[in-house]
């Protein structure tokens, strides 16, 4: 969620005597878990001098810039160890944090920016700081977290400050919708929803938005029908209404695809394929109510049938229409249990 802001609002502004770096950027979420970084540089080992605090900076922020994570963590480690009153160690401790984003150590970058937020006083530097760590929470299902967070956030963003206080509601709105606060977490999002509009810096946080809008829309779907048994009209009235929620669903994954992976998607892929399957379910035995005589009734489970069958169809096309450039979807949705996954 947060690559984007890296990508175009977090550079790291630092400048120092023999290096100075004014712009970081990372790349896609496709990271390599990597072993516990052990020290690599003969600079480091007890045999040889004291590498210098200098030399532990330079060396850990060109493996950051170059993207070697084992390098720059163990070199910027070293450096907040040995020289802990170093005026670097600080932003170390914020690269480290970084680099474990890239990492996916959730555990470890929450450790390291909770002790970097002890003592950052009001470095500019905080408010990335705290967005991290708020999606590490949320990476960690540390949902009360993230919301006490998000609200320290919103507290510190001046109202001008769209962006930032658009991603803050989008970490408030997870937790709340973790924390089974949906009605909440609707309101949230709503208001994320307002701040975020035709904001390109927050691309990814929008796809992060249809991808929750999905989930509560798929639980939406999956309360139709209302009850065991209806009667013709209201049966039918309910089914067109689980037609469009279906069809609701189904944009707000294609939306969420654009921008997220697909394994990030697969709850929601399921989530709608789940409720594909019960629609269909609903033709083949519709939970008409029985009314004599049964003759009539099974007259009337007949032709309801017929038109249930119609909208199944045309639900079908309008879903596969959508997601006719992401067959890999398609096939995970609309394959039988008799049908292997297509590879």
């Amino acid at each position: 969620m947060y690559h984007a802001f890296l990508n175009k609002r977090s550079k790291l502004r630092l400048a120092f005597s023999t290096l100075a770096i004014t712009s970081i950027s990372y790349a896609n979420d496709t990271v390599t878990a990597y072993p516990a970084p052990q020290p690599t540089t003969s600079a480091l080992t007890s045999a040889e001098p004291k590498a210098t605090a200098d030399s532990l900076w330079n060396e850990g922020m060109e493996a950051f810039i170059k993207r070697k994570w084992k390098i720059a963590e163990a070199s910027l480690r070293a450096l907040a160890a040995e020289y802990p009153s170093d005026s670097r160690v600080l932003d170390a401790k914020l690269a480290i944090g970084r680099i474990l984003h890239e990492k996916r150590d959730w555990d470890g970058m929450i450790a390291v920016l909770r002790e970097y937020l002890d003592v950052a006083g009001k470095r500019p530097e905080v408010k990335e700081a705290r967005l991290l760590l708020g999606n590490a929470y949320l990476k960690t299902k540390k949902w009360s977290e993230a919301n006490l967070l998000s609200q320290e956030i919103l507290e510190h963003t001046s109202i001008e400050d769209f962006s930032d206080r658009a991603r803050a509601l989008l970490i408030q709105a997870q937790a709340q919708i973790g924390l089974n606060q949906i009605v909440n977490g609707e309101r949230t999002l709503a208001l994320f929803e307002g701040l975020s509009a035709g904001r390109g810096d927050l691309d990814e946080e929008n796809a992060e938005f249809s991808f929750l809008k999905g989930f509560l829309k798929s639980k939406e779907c999956a309360r139709f029908p209302s009850e065991a048994e209806l009667p013709e009209d209201q049966l039918l009235h309910q089914f067109a209404r689980k037609s469009v929620c279906l069809i609701d669903e189904a944009q707000l994954l294609f939306r969420a695809s654009l921008m997220k992976k697909q394994e990030d998607l697969a709850p929601a892929i399921d989530g709608l394929k789940k409720n594909w399957d019960d629609f269909k379910m609903m033709v083949s035995a519709p939970p008409l109510k029985k009314v004599a005589p049964a003759k009539a009734w099974e007259t009337a489970k007949k032709e309801l049938t017929k038109k249930m069958s119609e909208t199944v169809t045309d639900t079908e096309k309008t879903l596969k229409a959508l997601f006719q450039t992401t067959p890999e979807i398609t096939n995970r949705i609309f394959q039988t249990s008799e049908q292997s996954p297509q590879k």
